[in-house]
């Protein structure tokens, strides 16, 4: 099945989104913060990232980096999920396709089907 990693801090949320990719046929893990993310991508290679940028303890763009850094994991695709605007991303498009970022969604305008679409386009 399809794995994909979601990095959510929020875990009422997470239950949320992991329920309704669930339905939809993909494998969940929900790490709440980077360092649990590295955790589970080294168990089990995630089909796709789904991450939130706004992490506690650790910058979201600072885990893309740290997780690009593996060979493994280089072309595992990245959707960017999350309450950051684009506006204030701090990245460009170049470096959103430089980092694999296929996808930038964000929260306030996007409902549980466009979430699912997305995955199911990415993966």
């Amino acid at each position: 099945s399809m794995n994909v990693l979601l990095i959510e801090p929020d875990i009422k949320l997470g239950k949320n989104y992991a329920e309704a990719l669930s339905l939809s046929g993909f494998t969940v893990q929900i790490a709440d913060g980077a360092e649990e993310a590295l955790e589970f991508a080294s168990k089990t290679l995630p089909n796709l990232l789904l991450l939130e940028l706004q992490l506690p303890r650790h910058g979201g763009v600072e885990f893309v980096y740290e997780f690009r850094s593996y060979p493994e994991w280089k072309d595992v695709p990245i959707i960017l999920f999350t309450m950051t605007p684009k506006s204030a991303l701090g990245l460009d498009q170049k470096q959103l396709t430089r980092f694999d970022i296929v996808d930038y969604l964000y929260k306030p305008e996007v409902s549980l089907a466009n979430l699912v679409a997305s995955v199911k386009e990415f993966i």
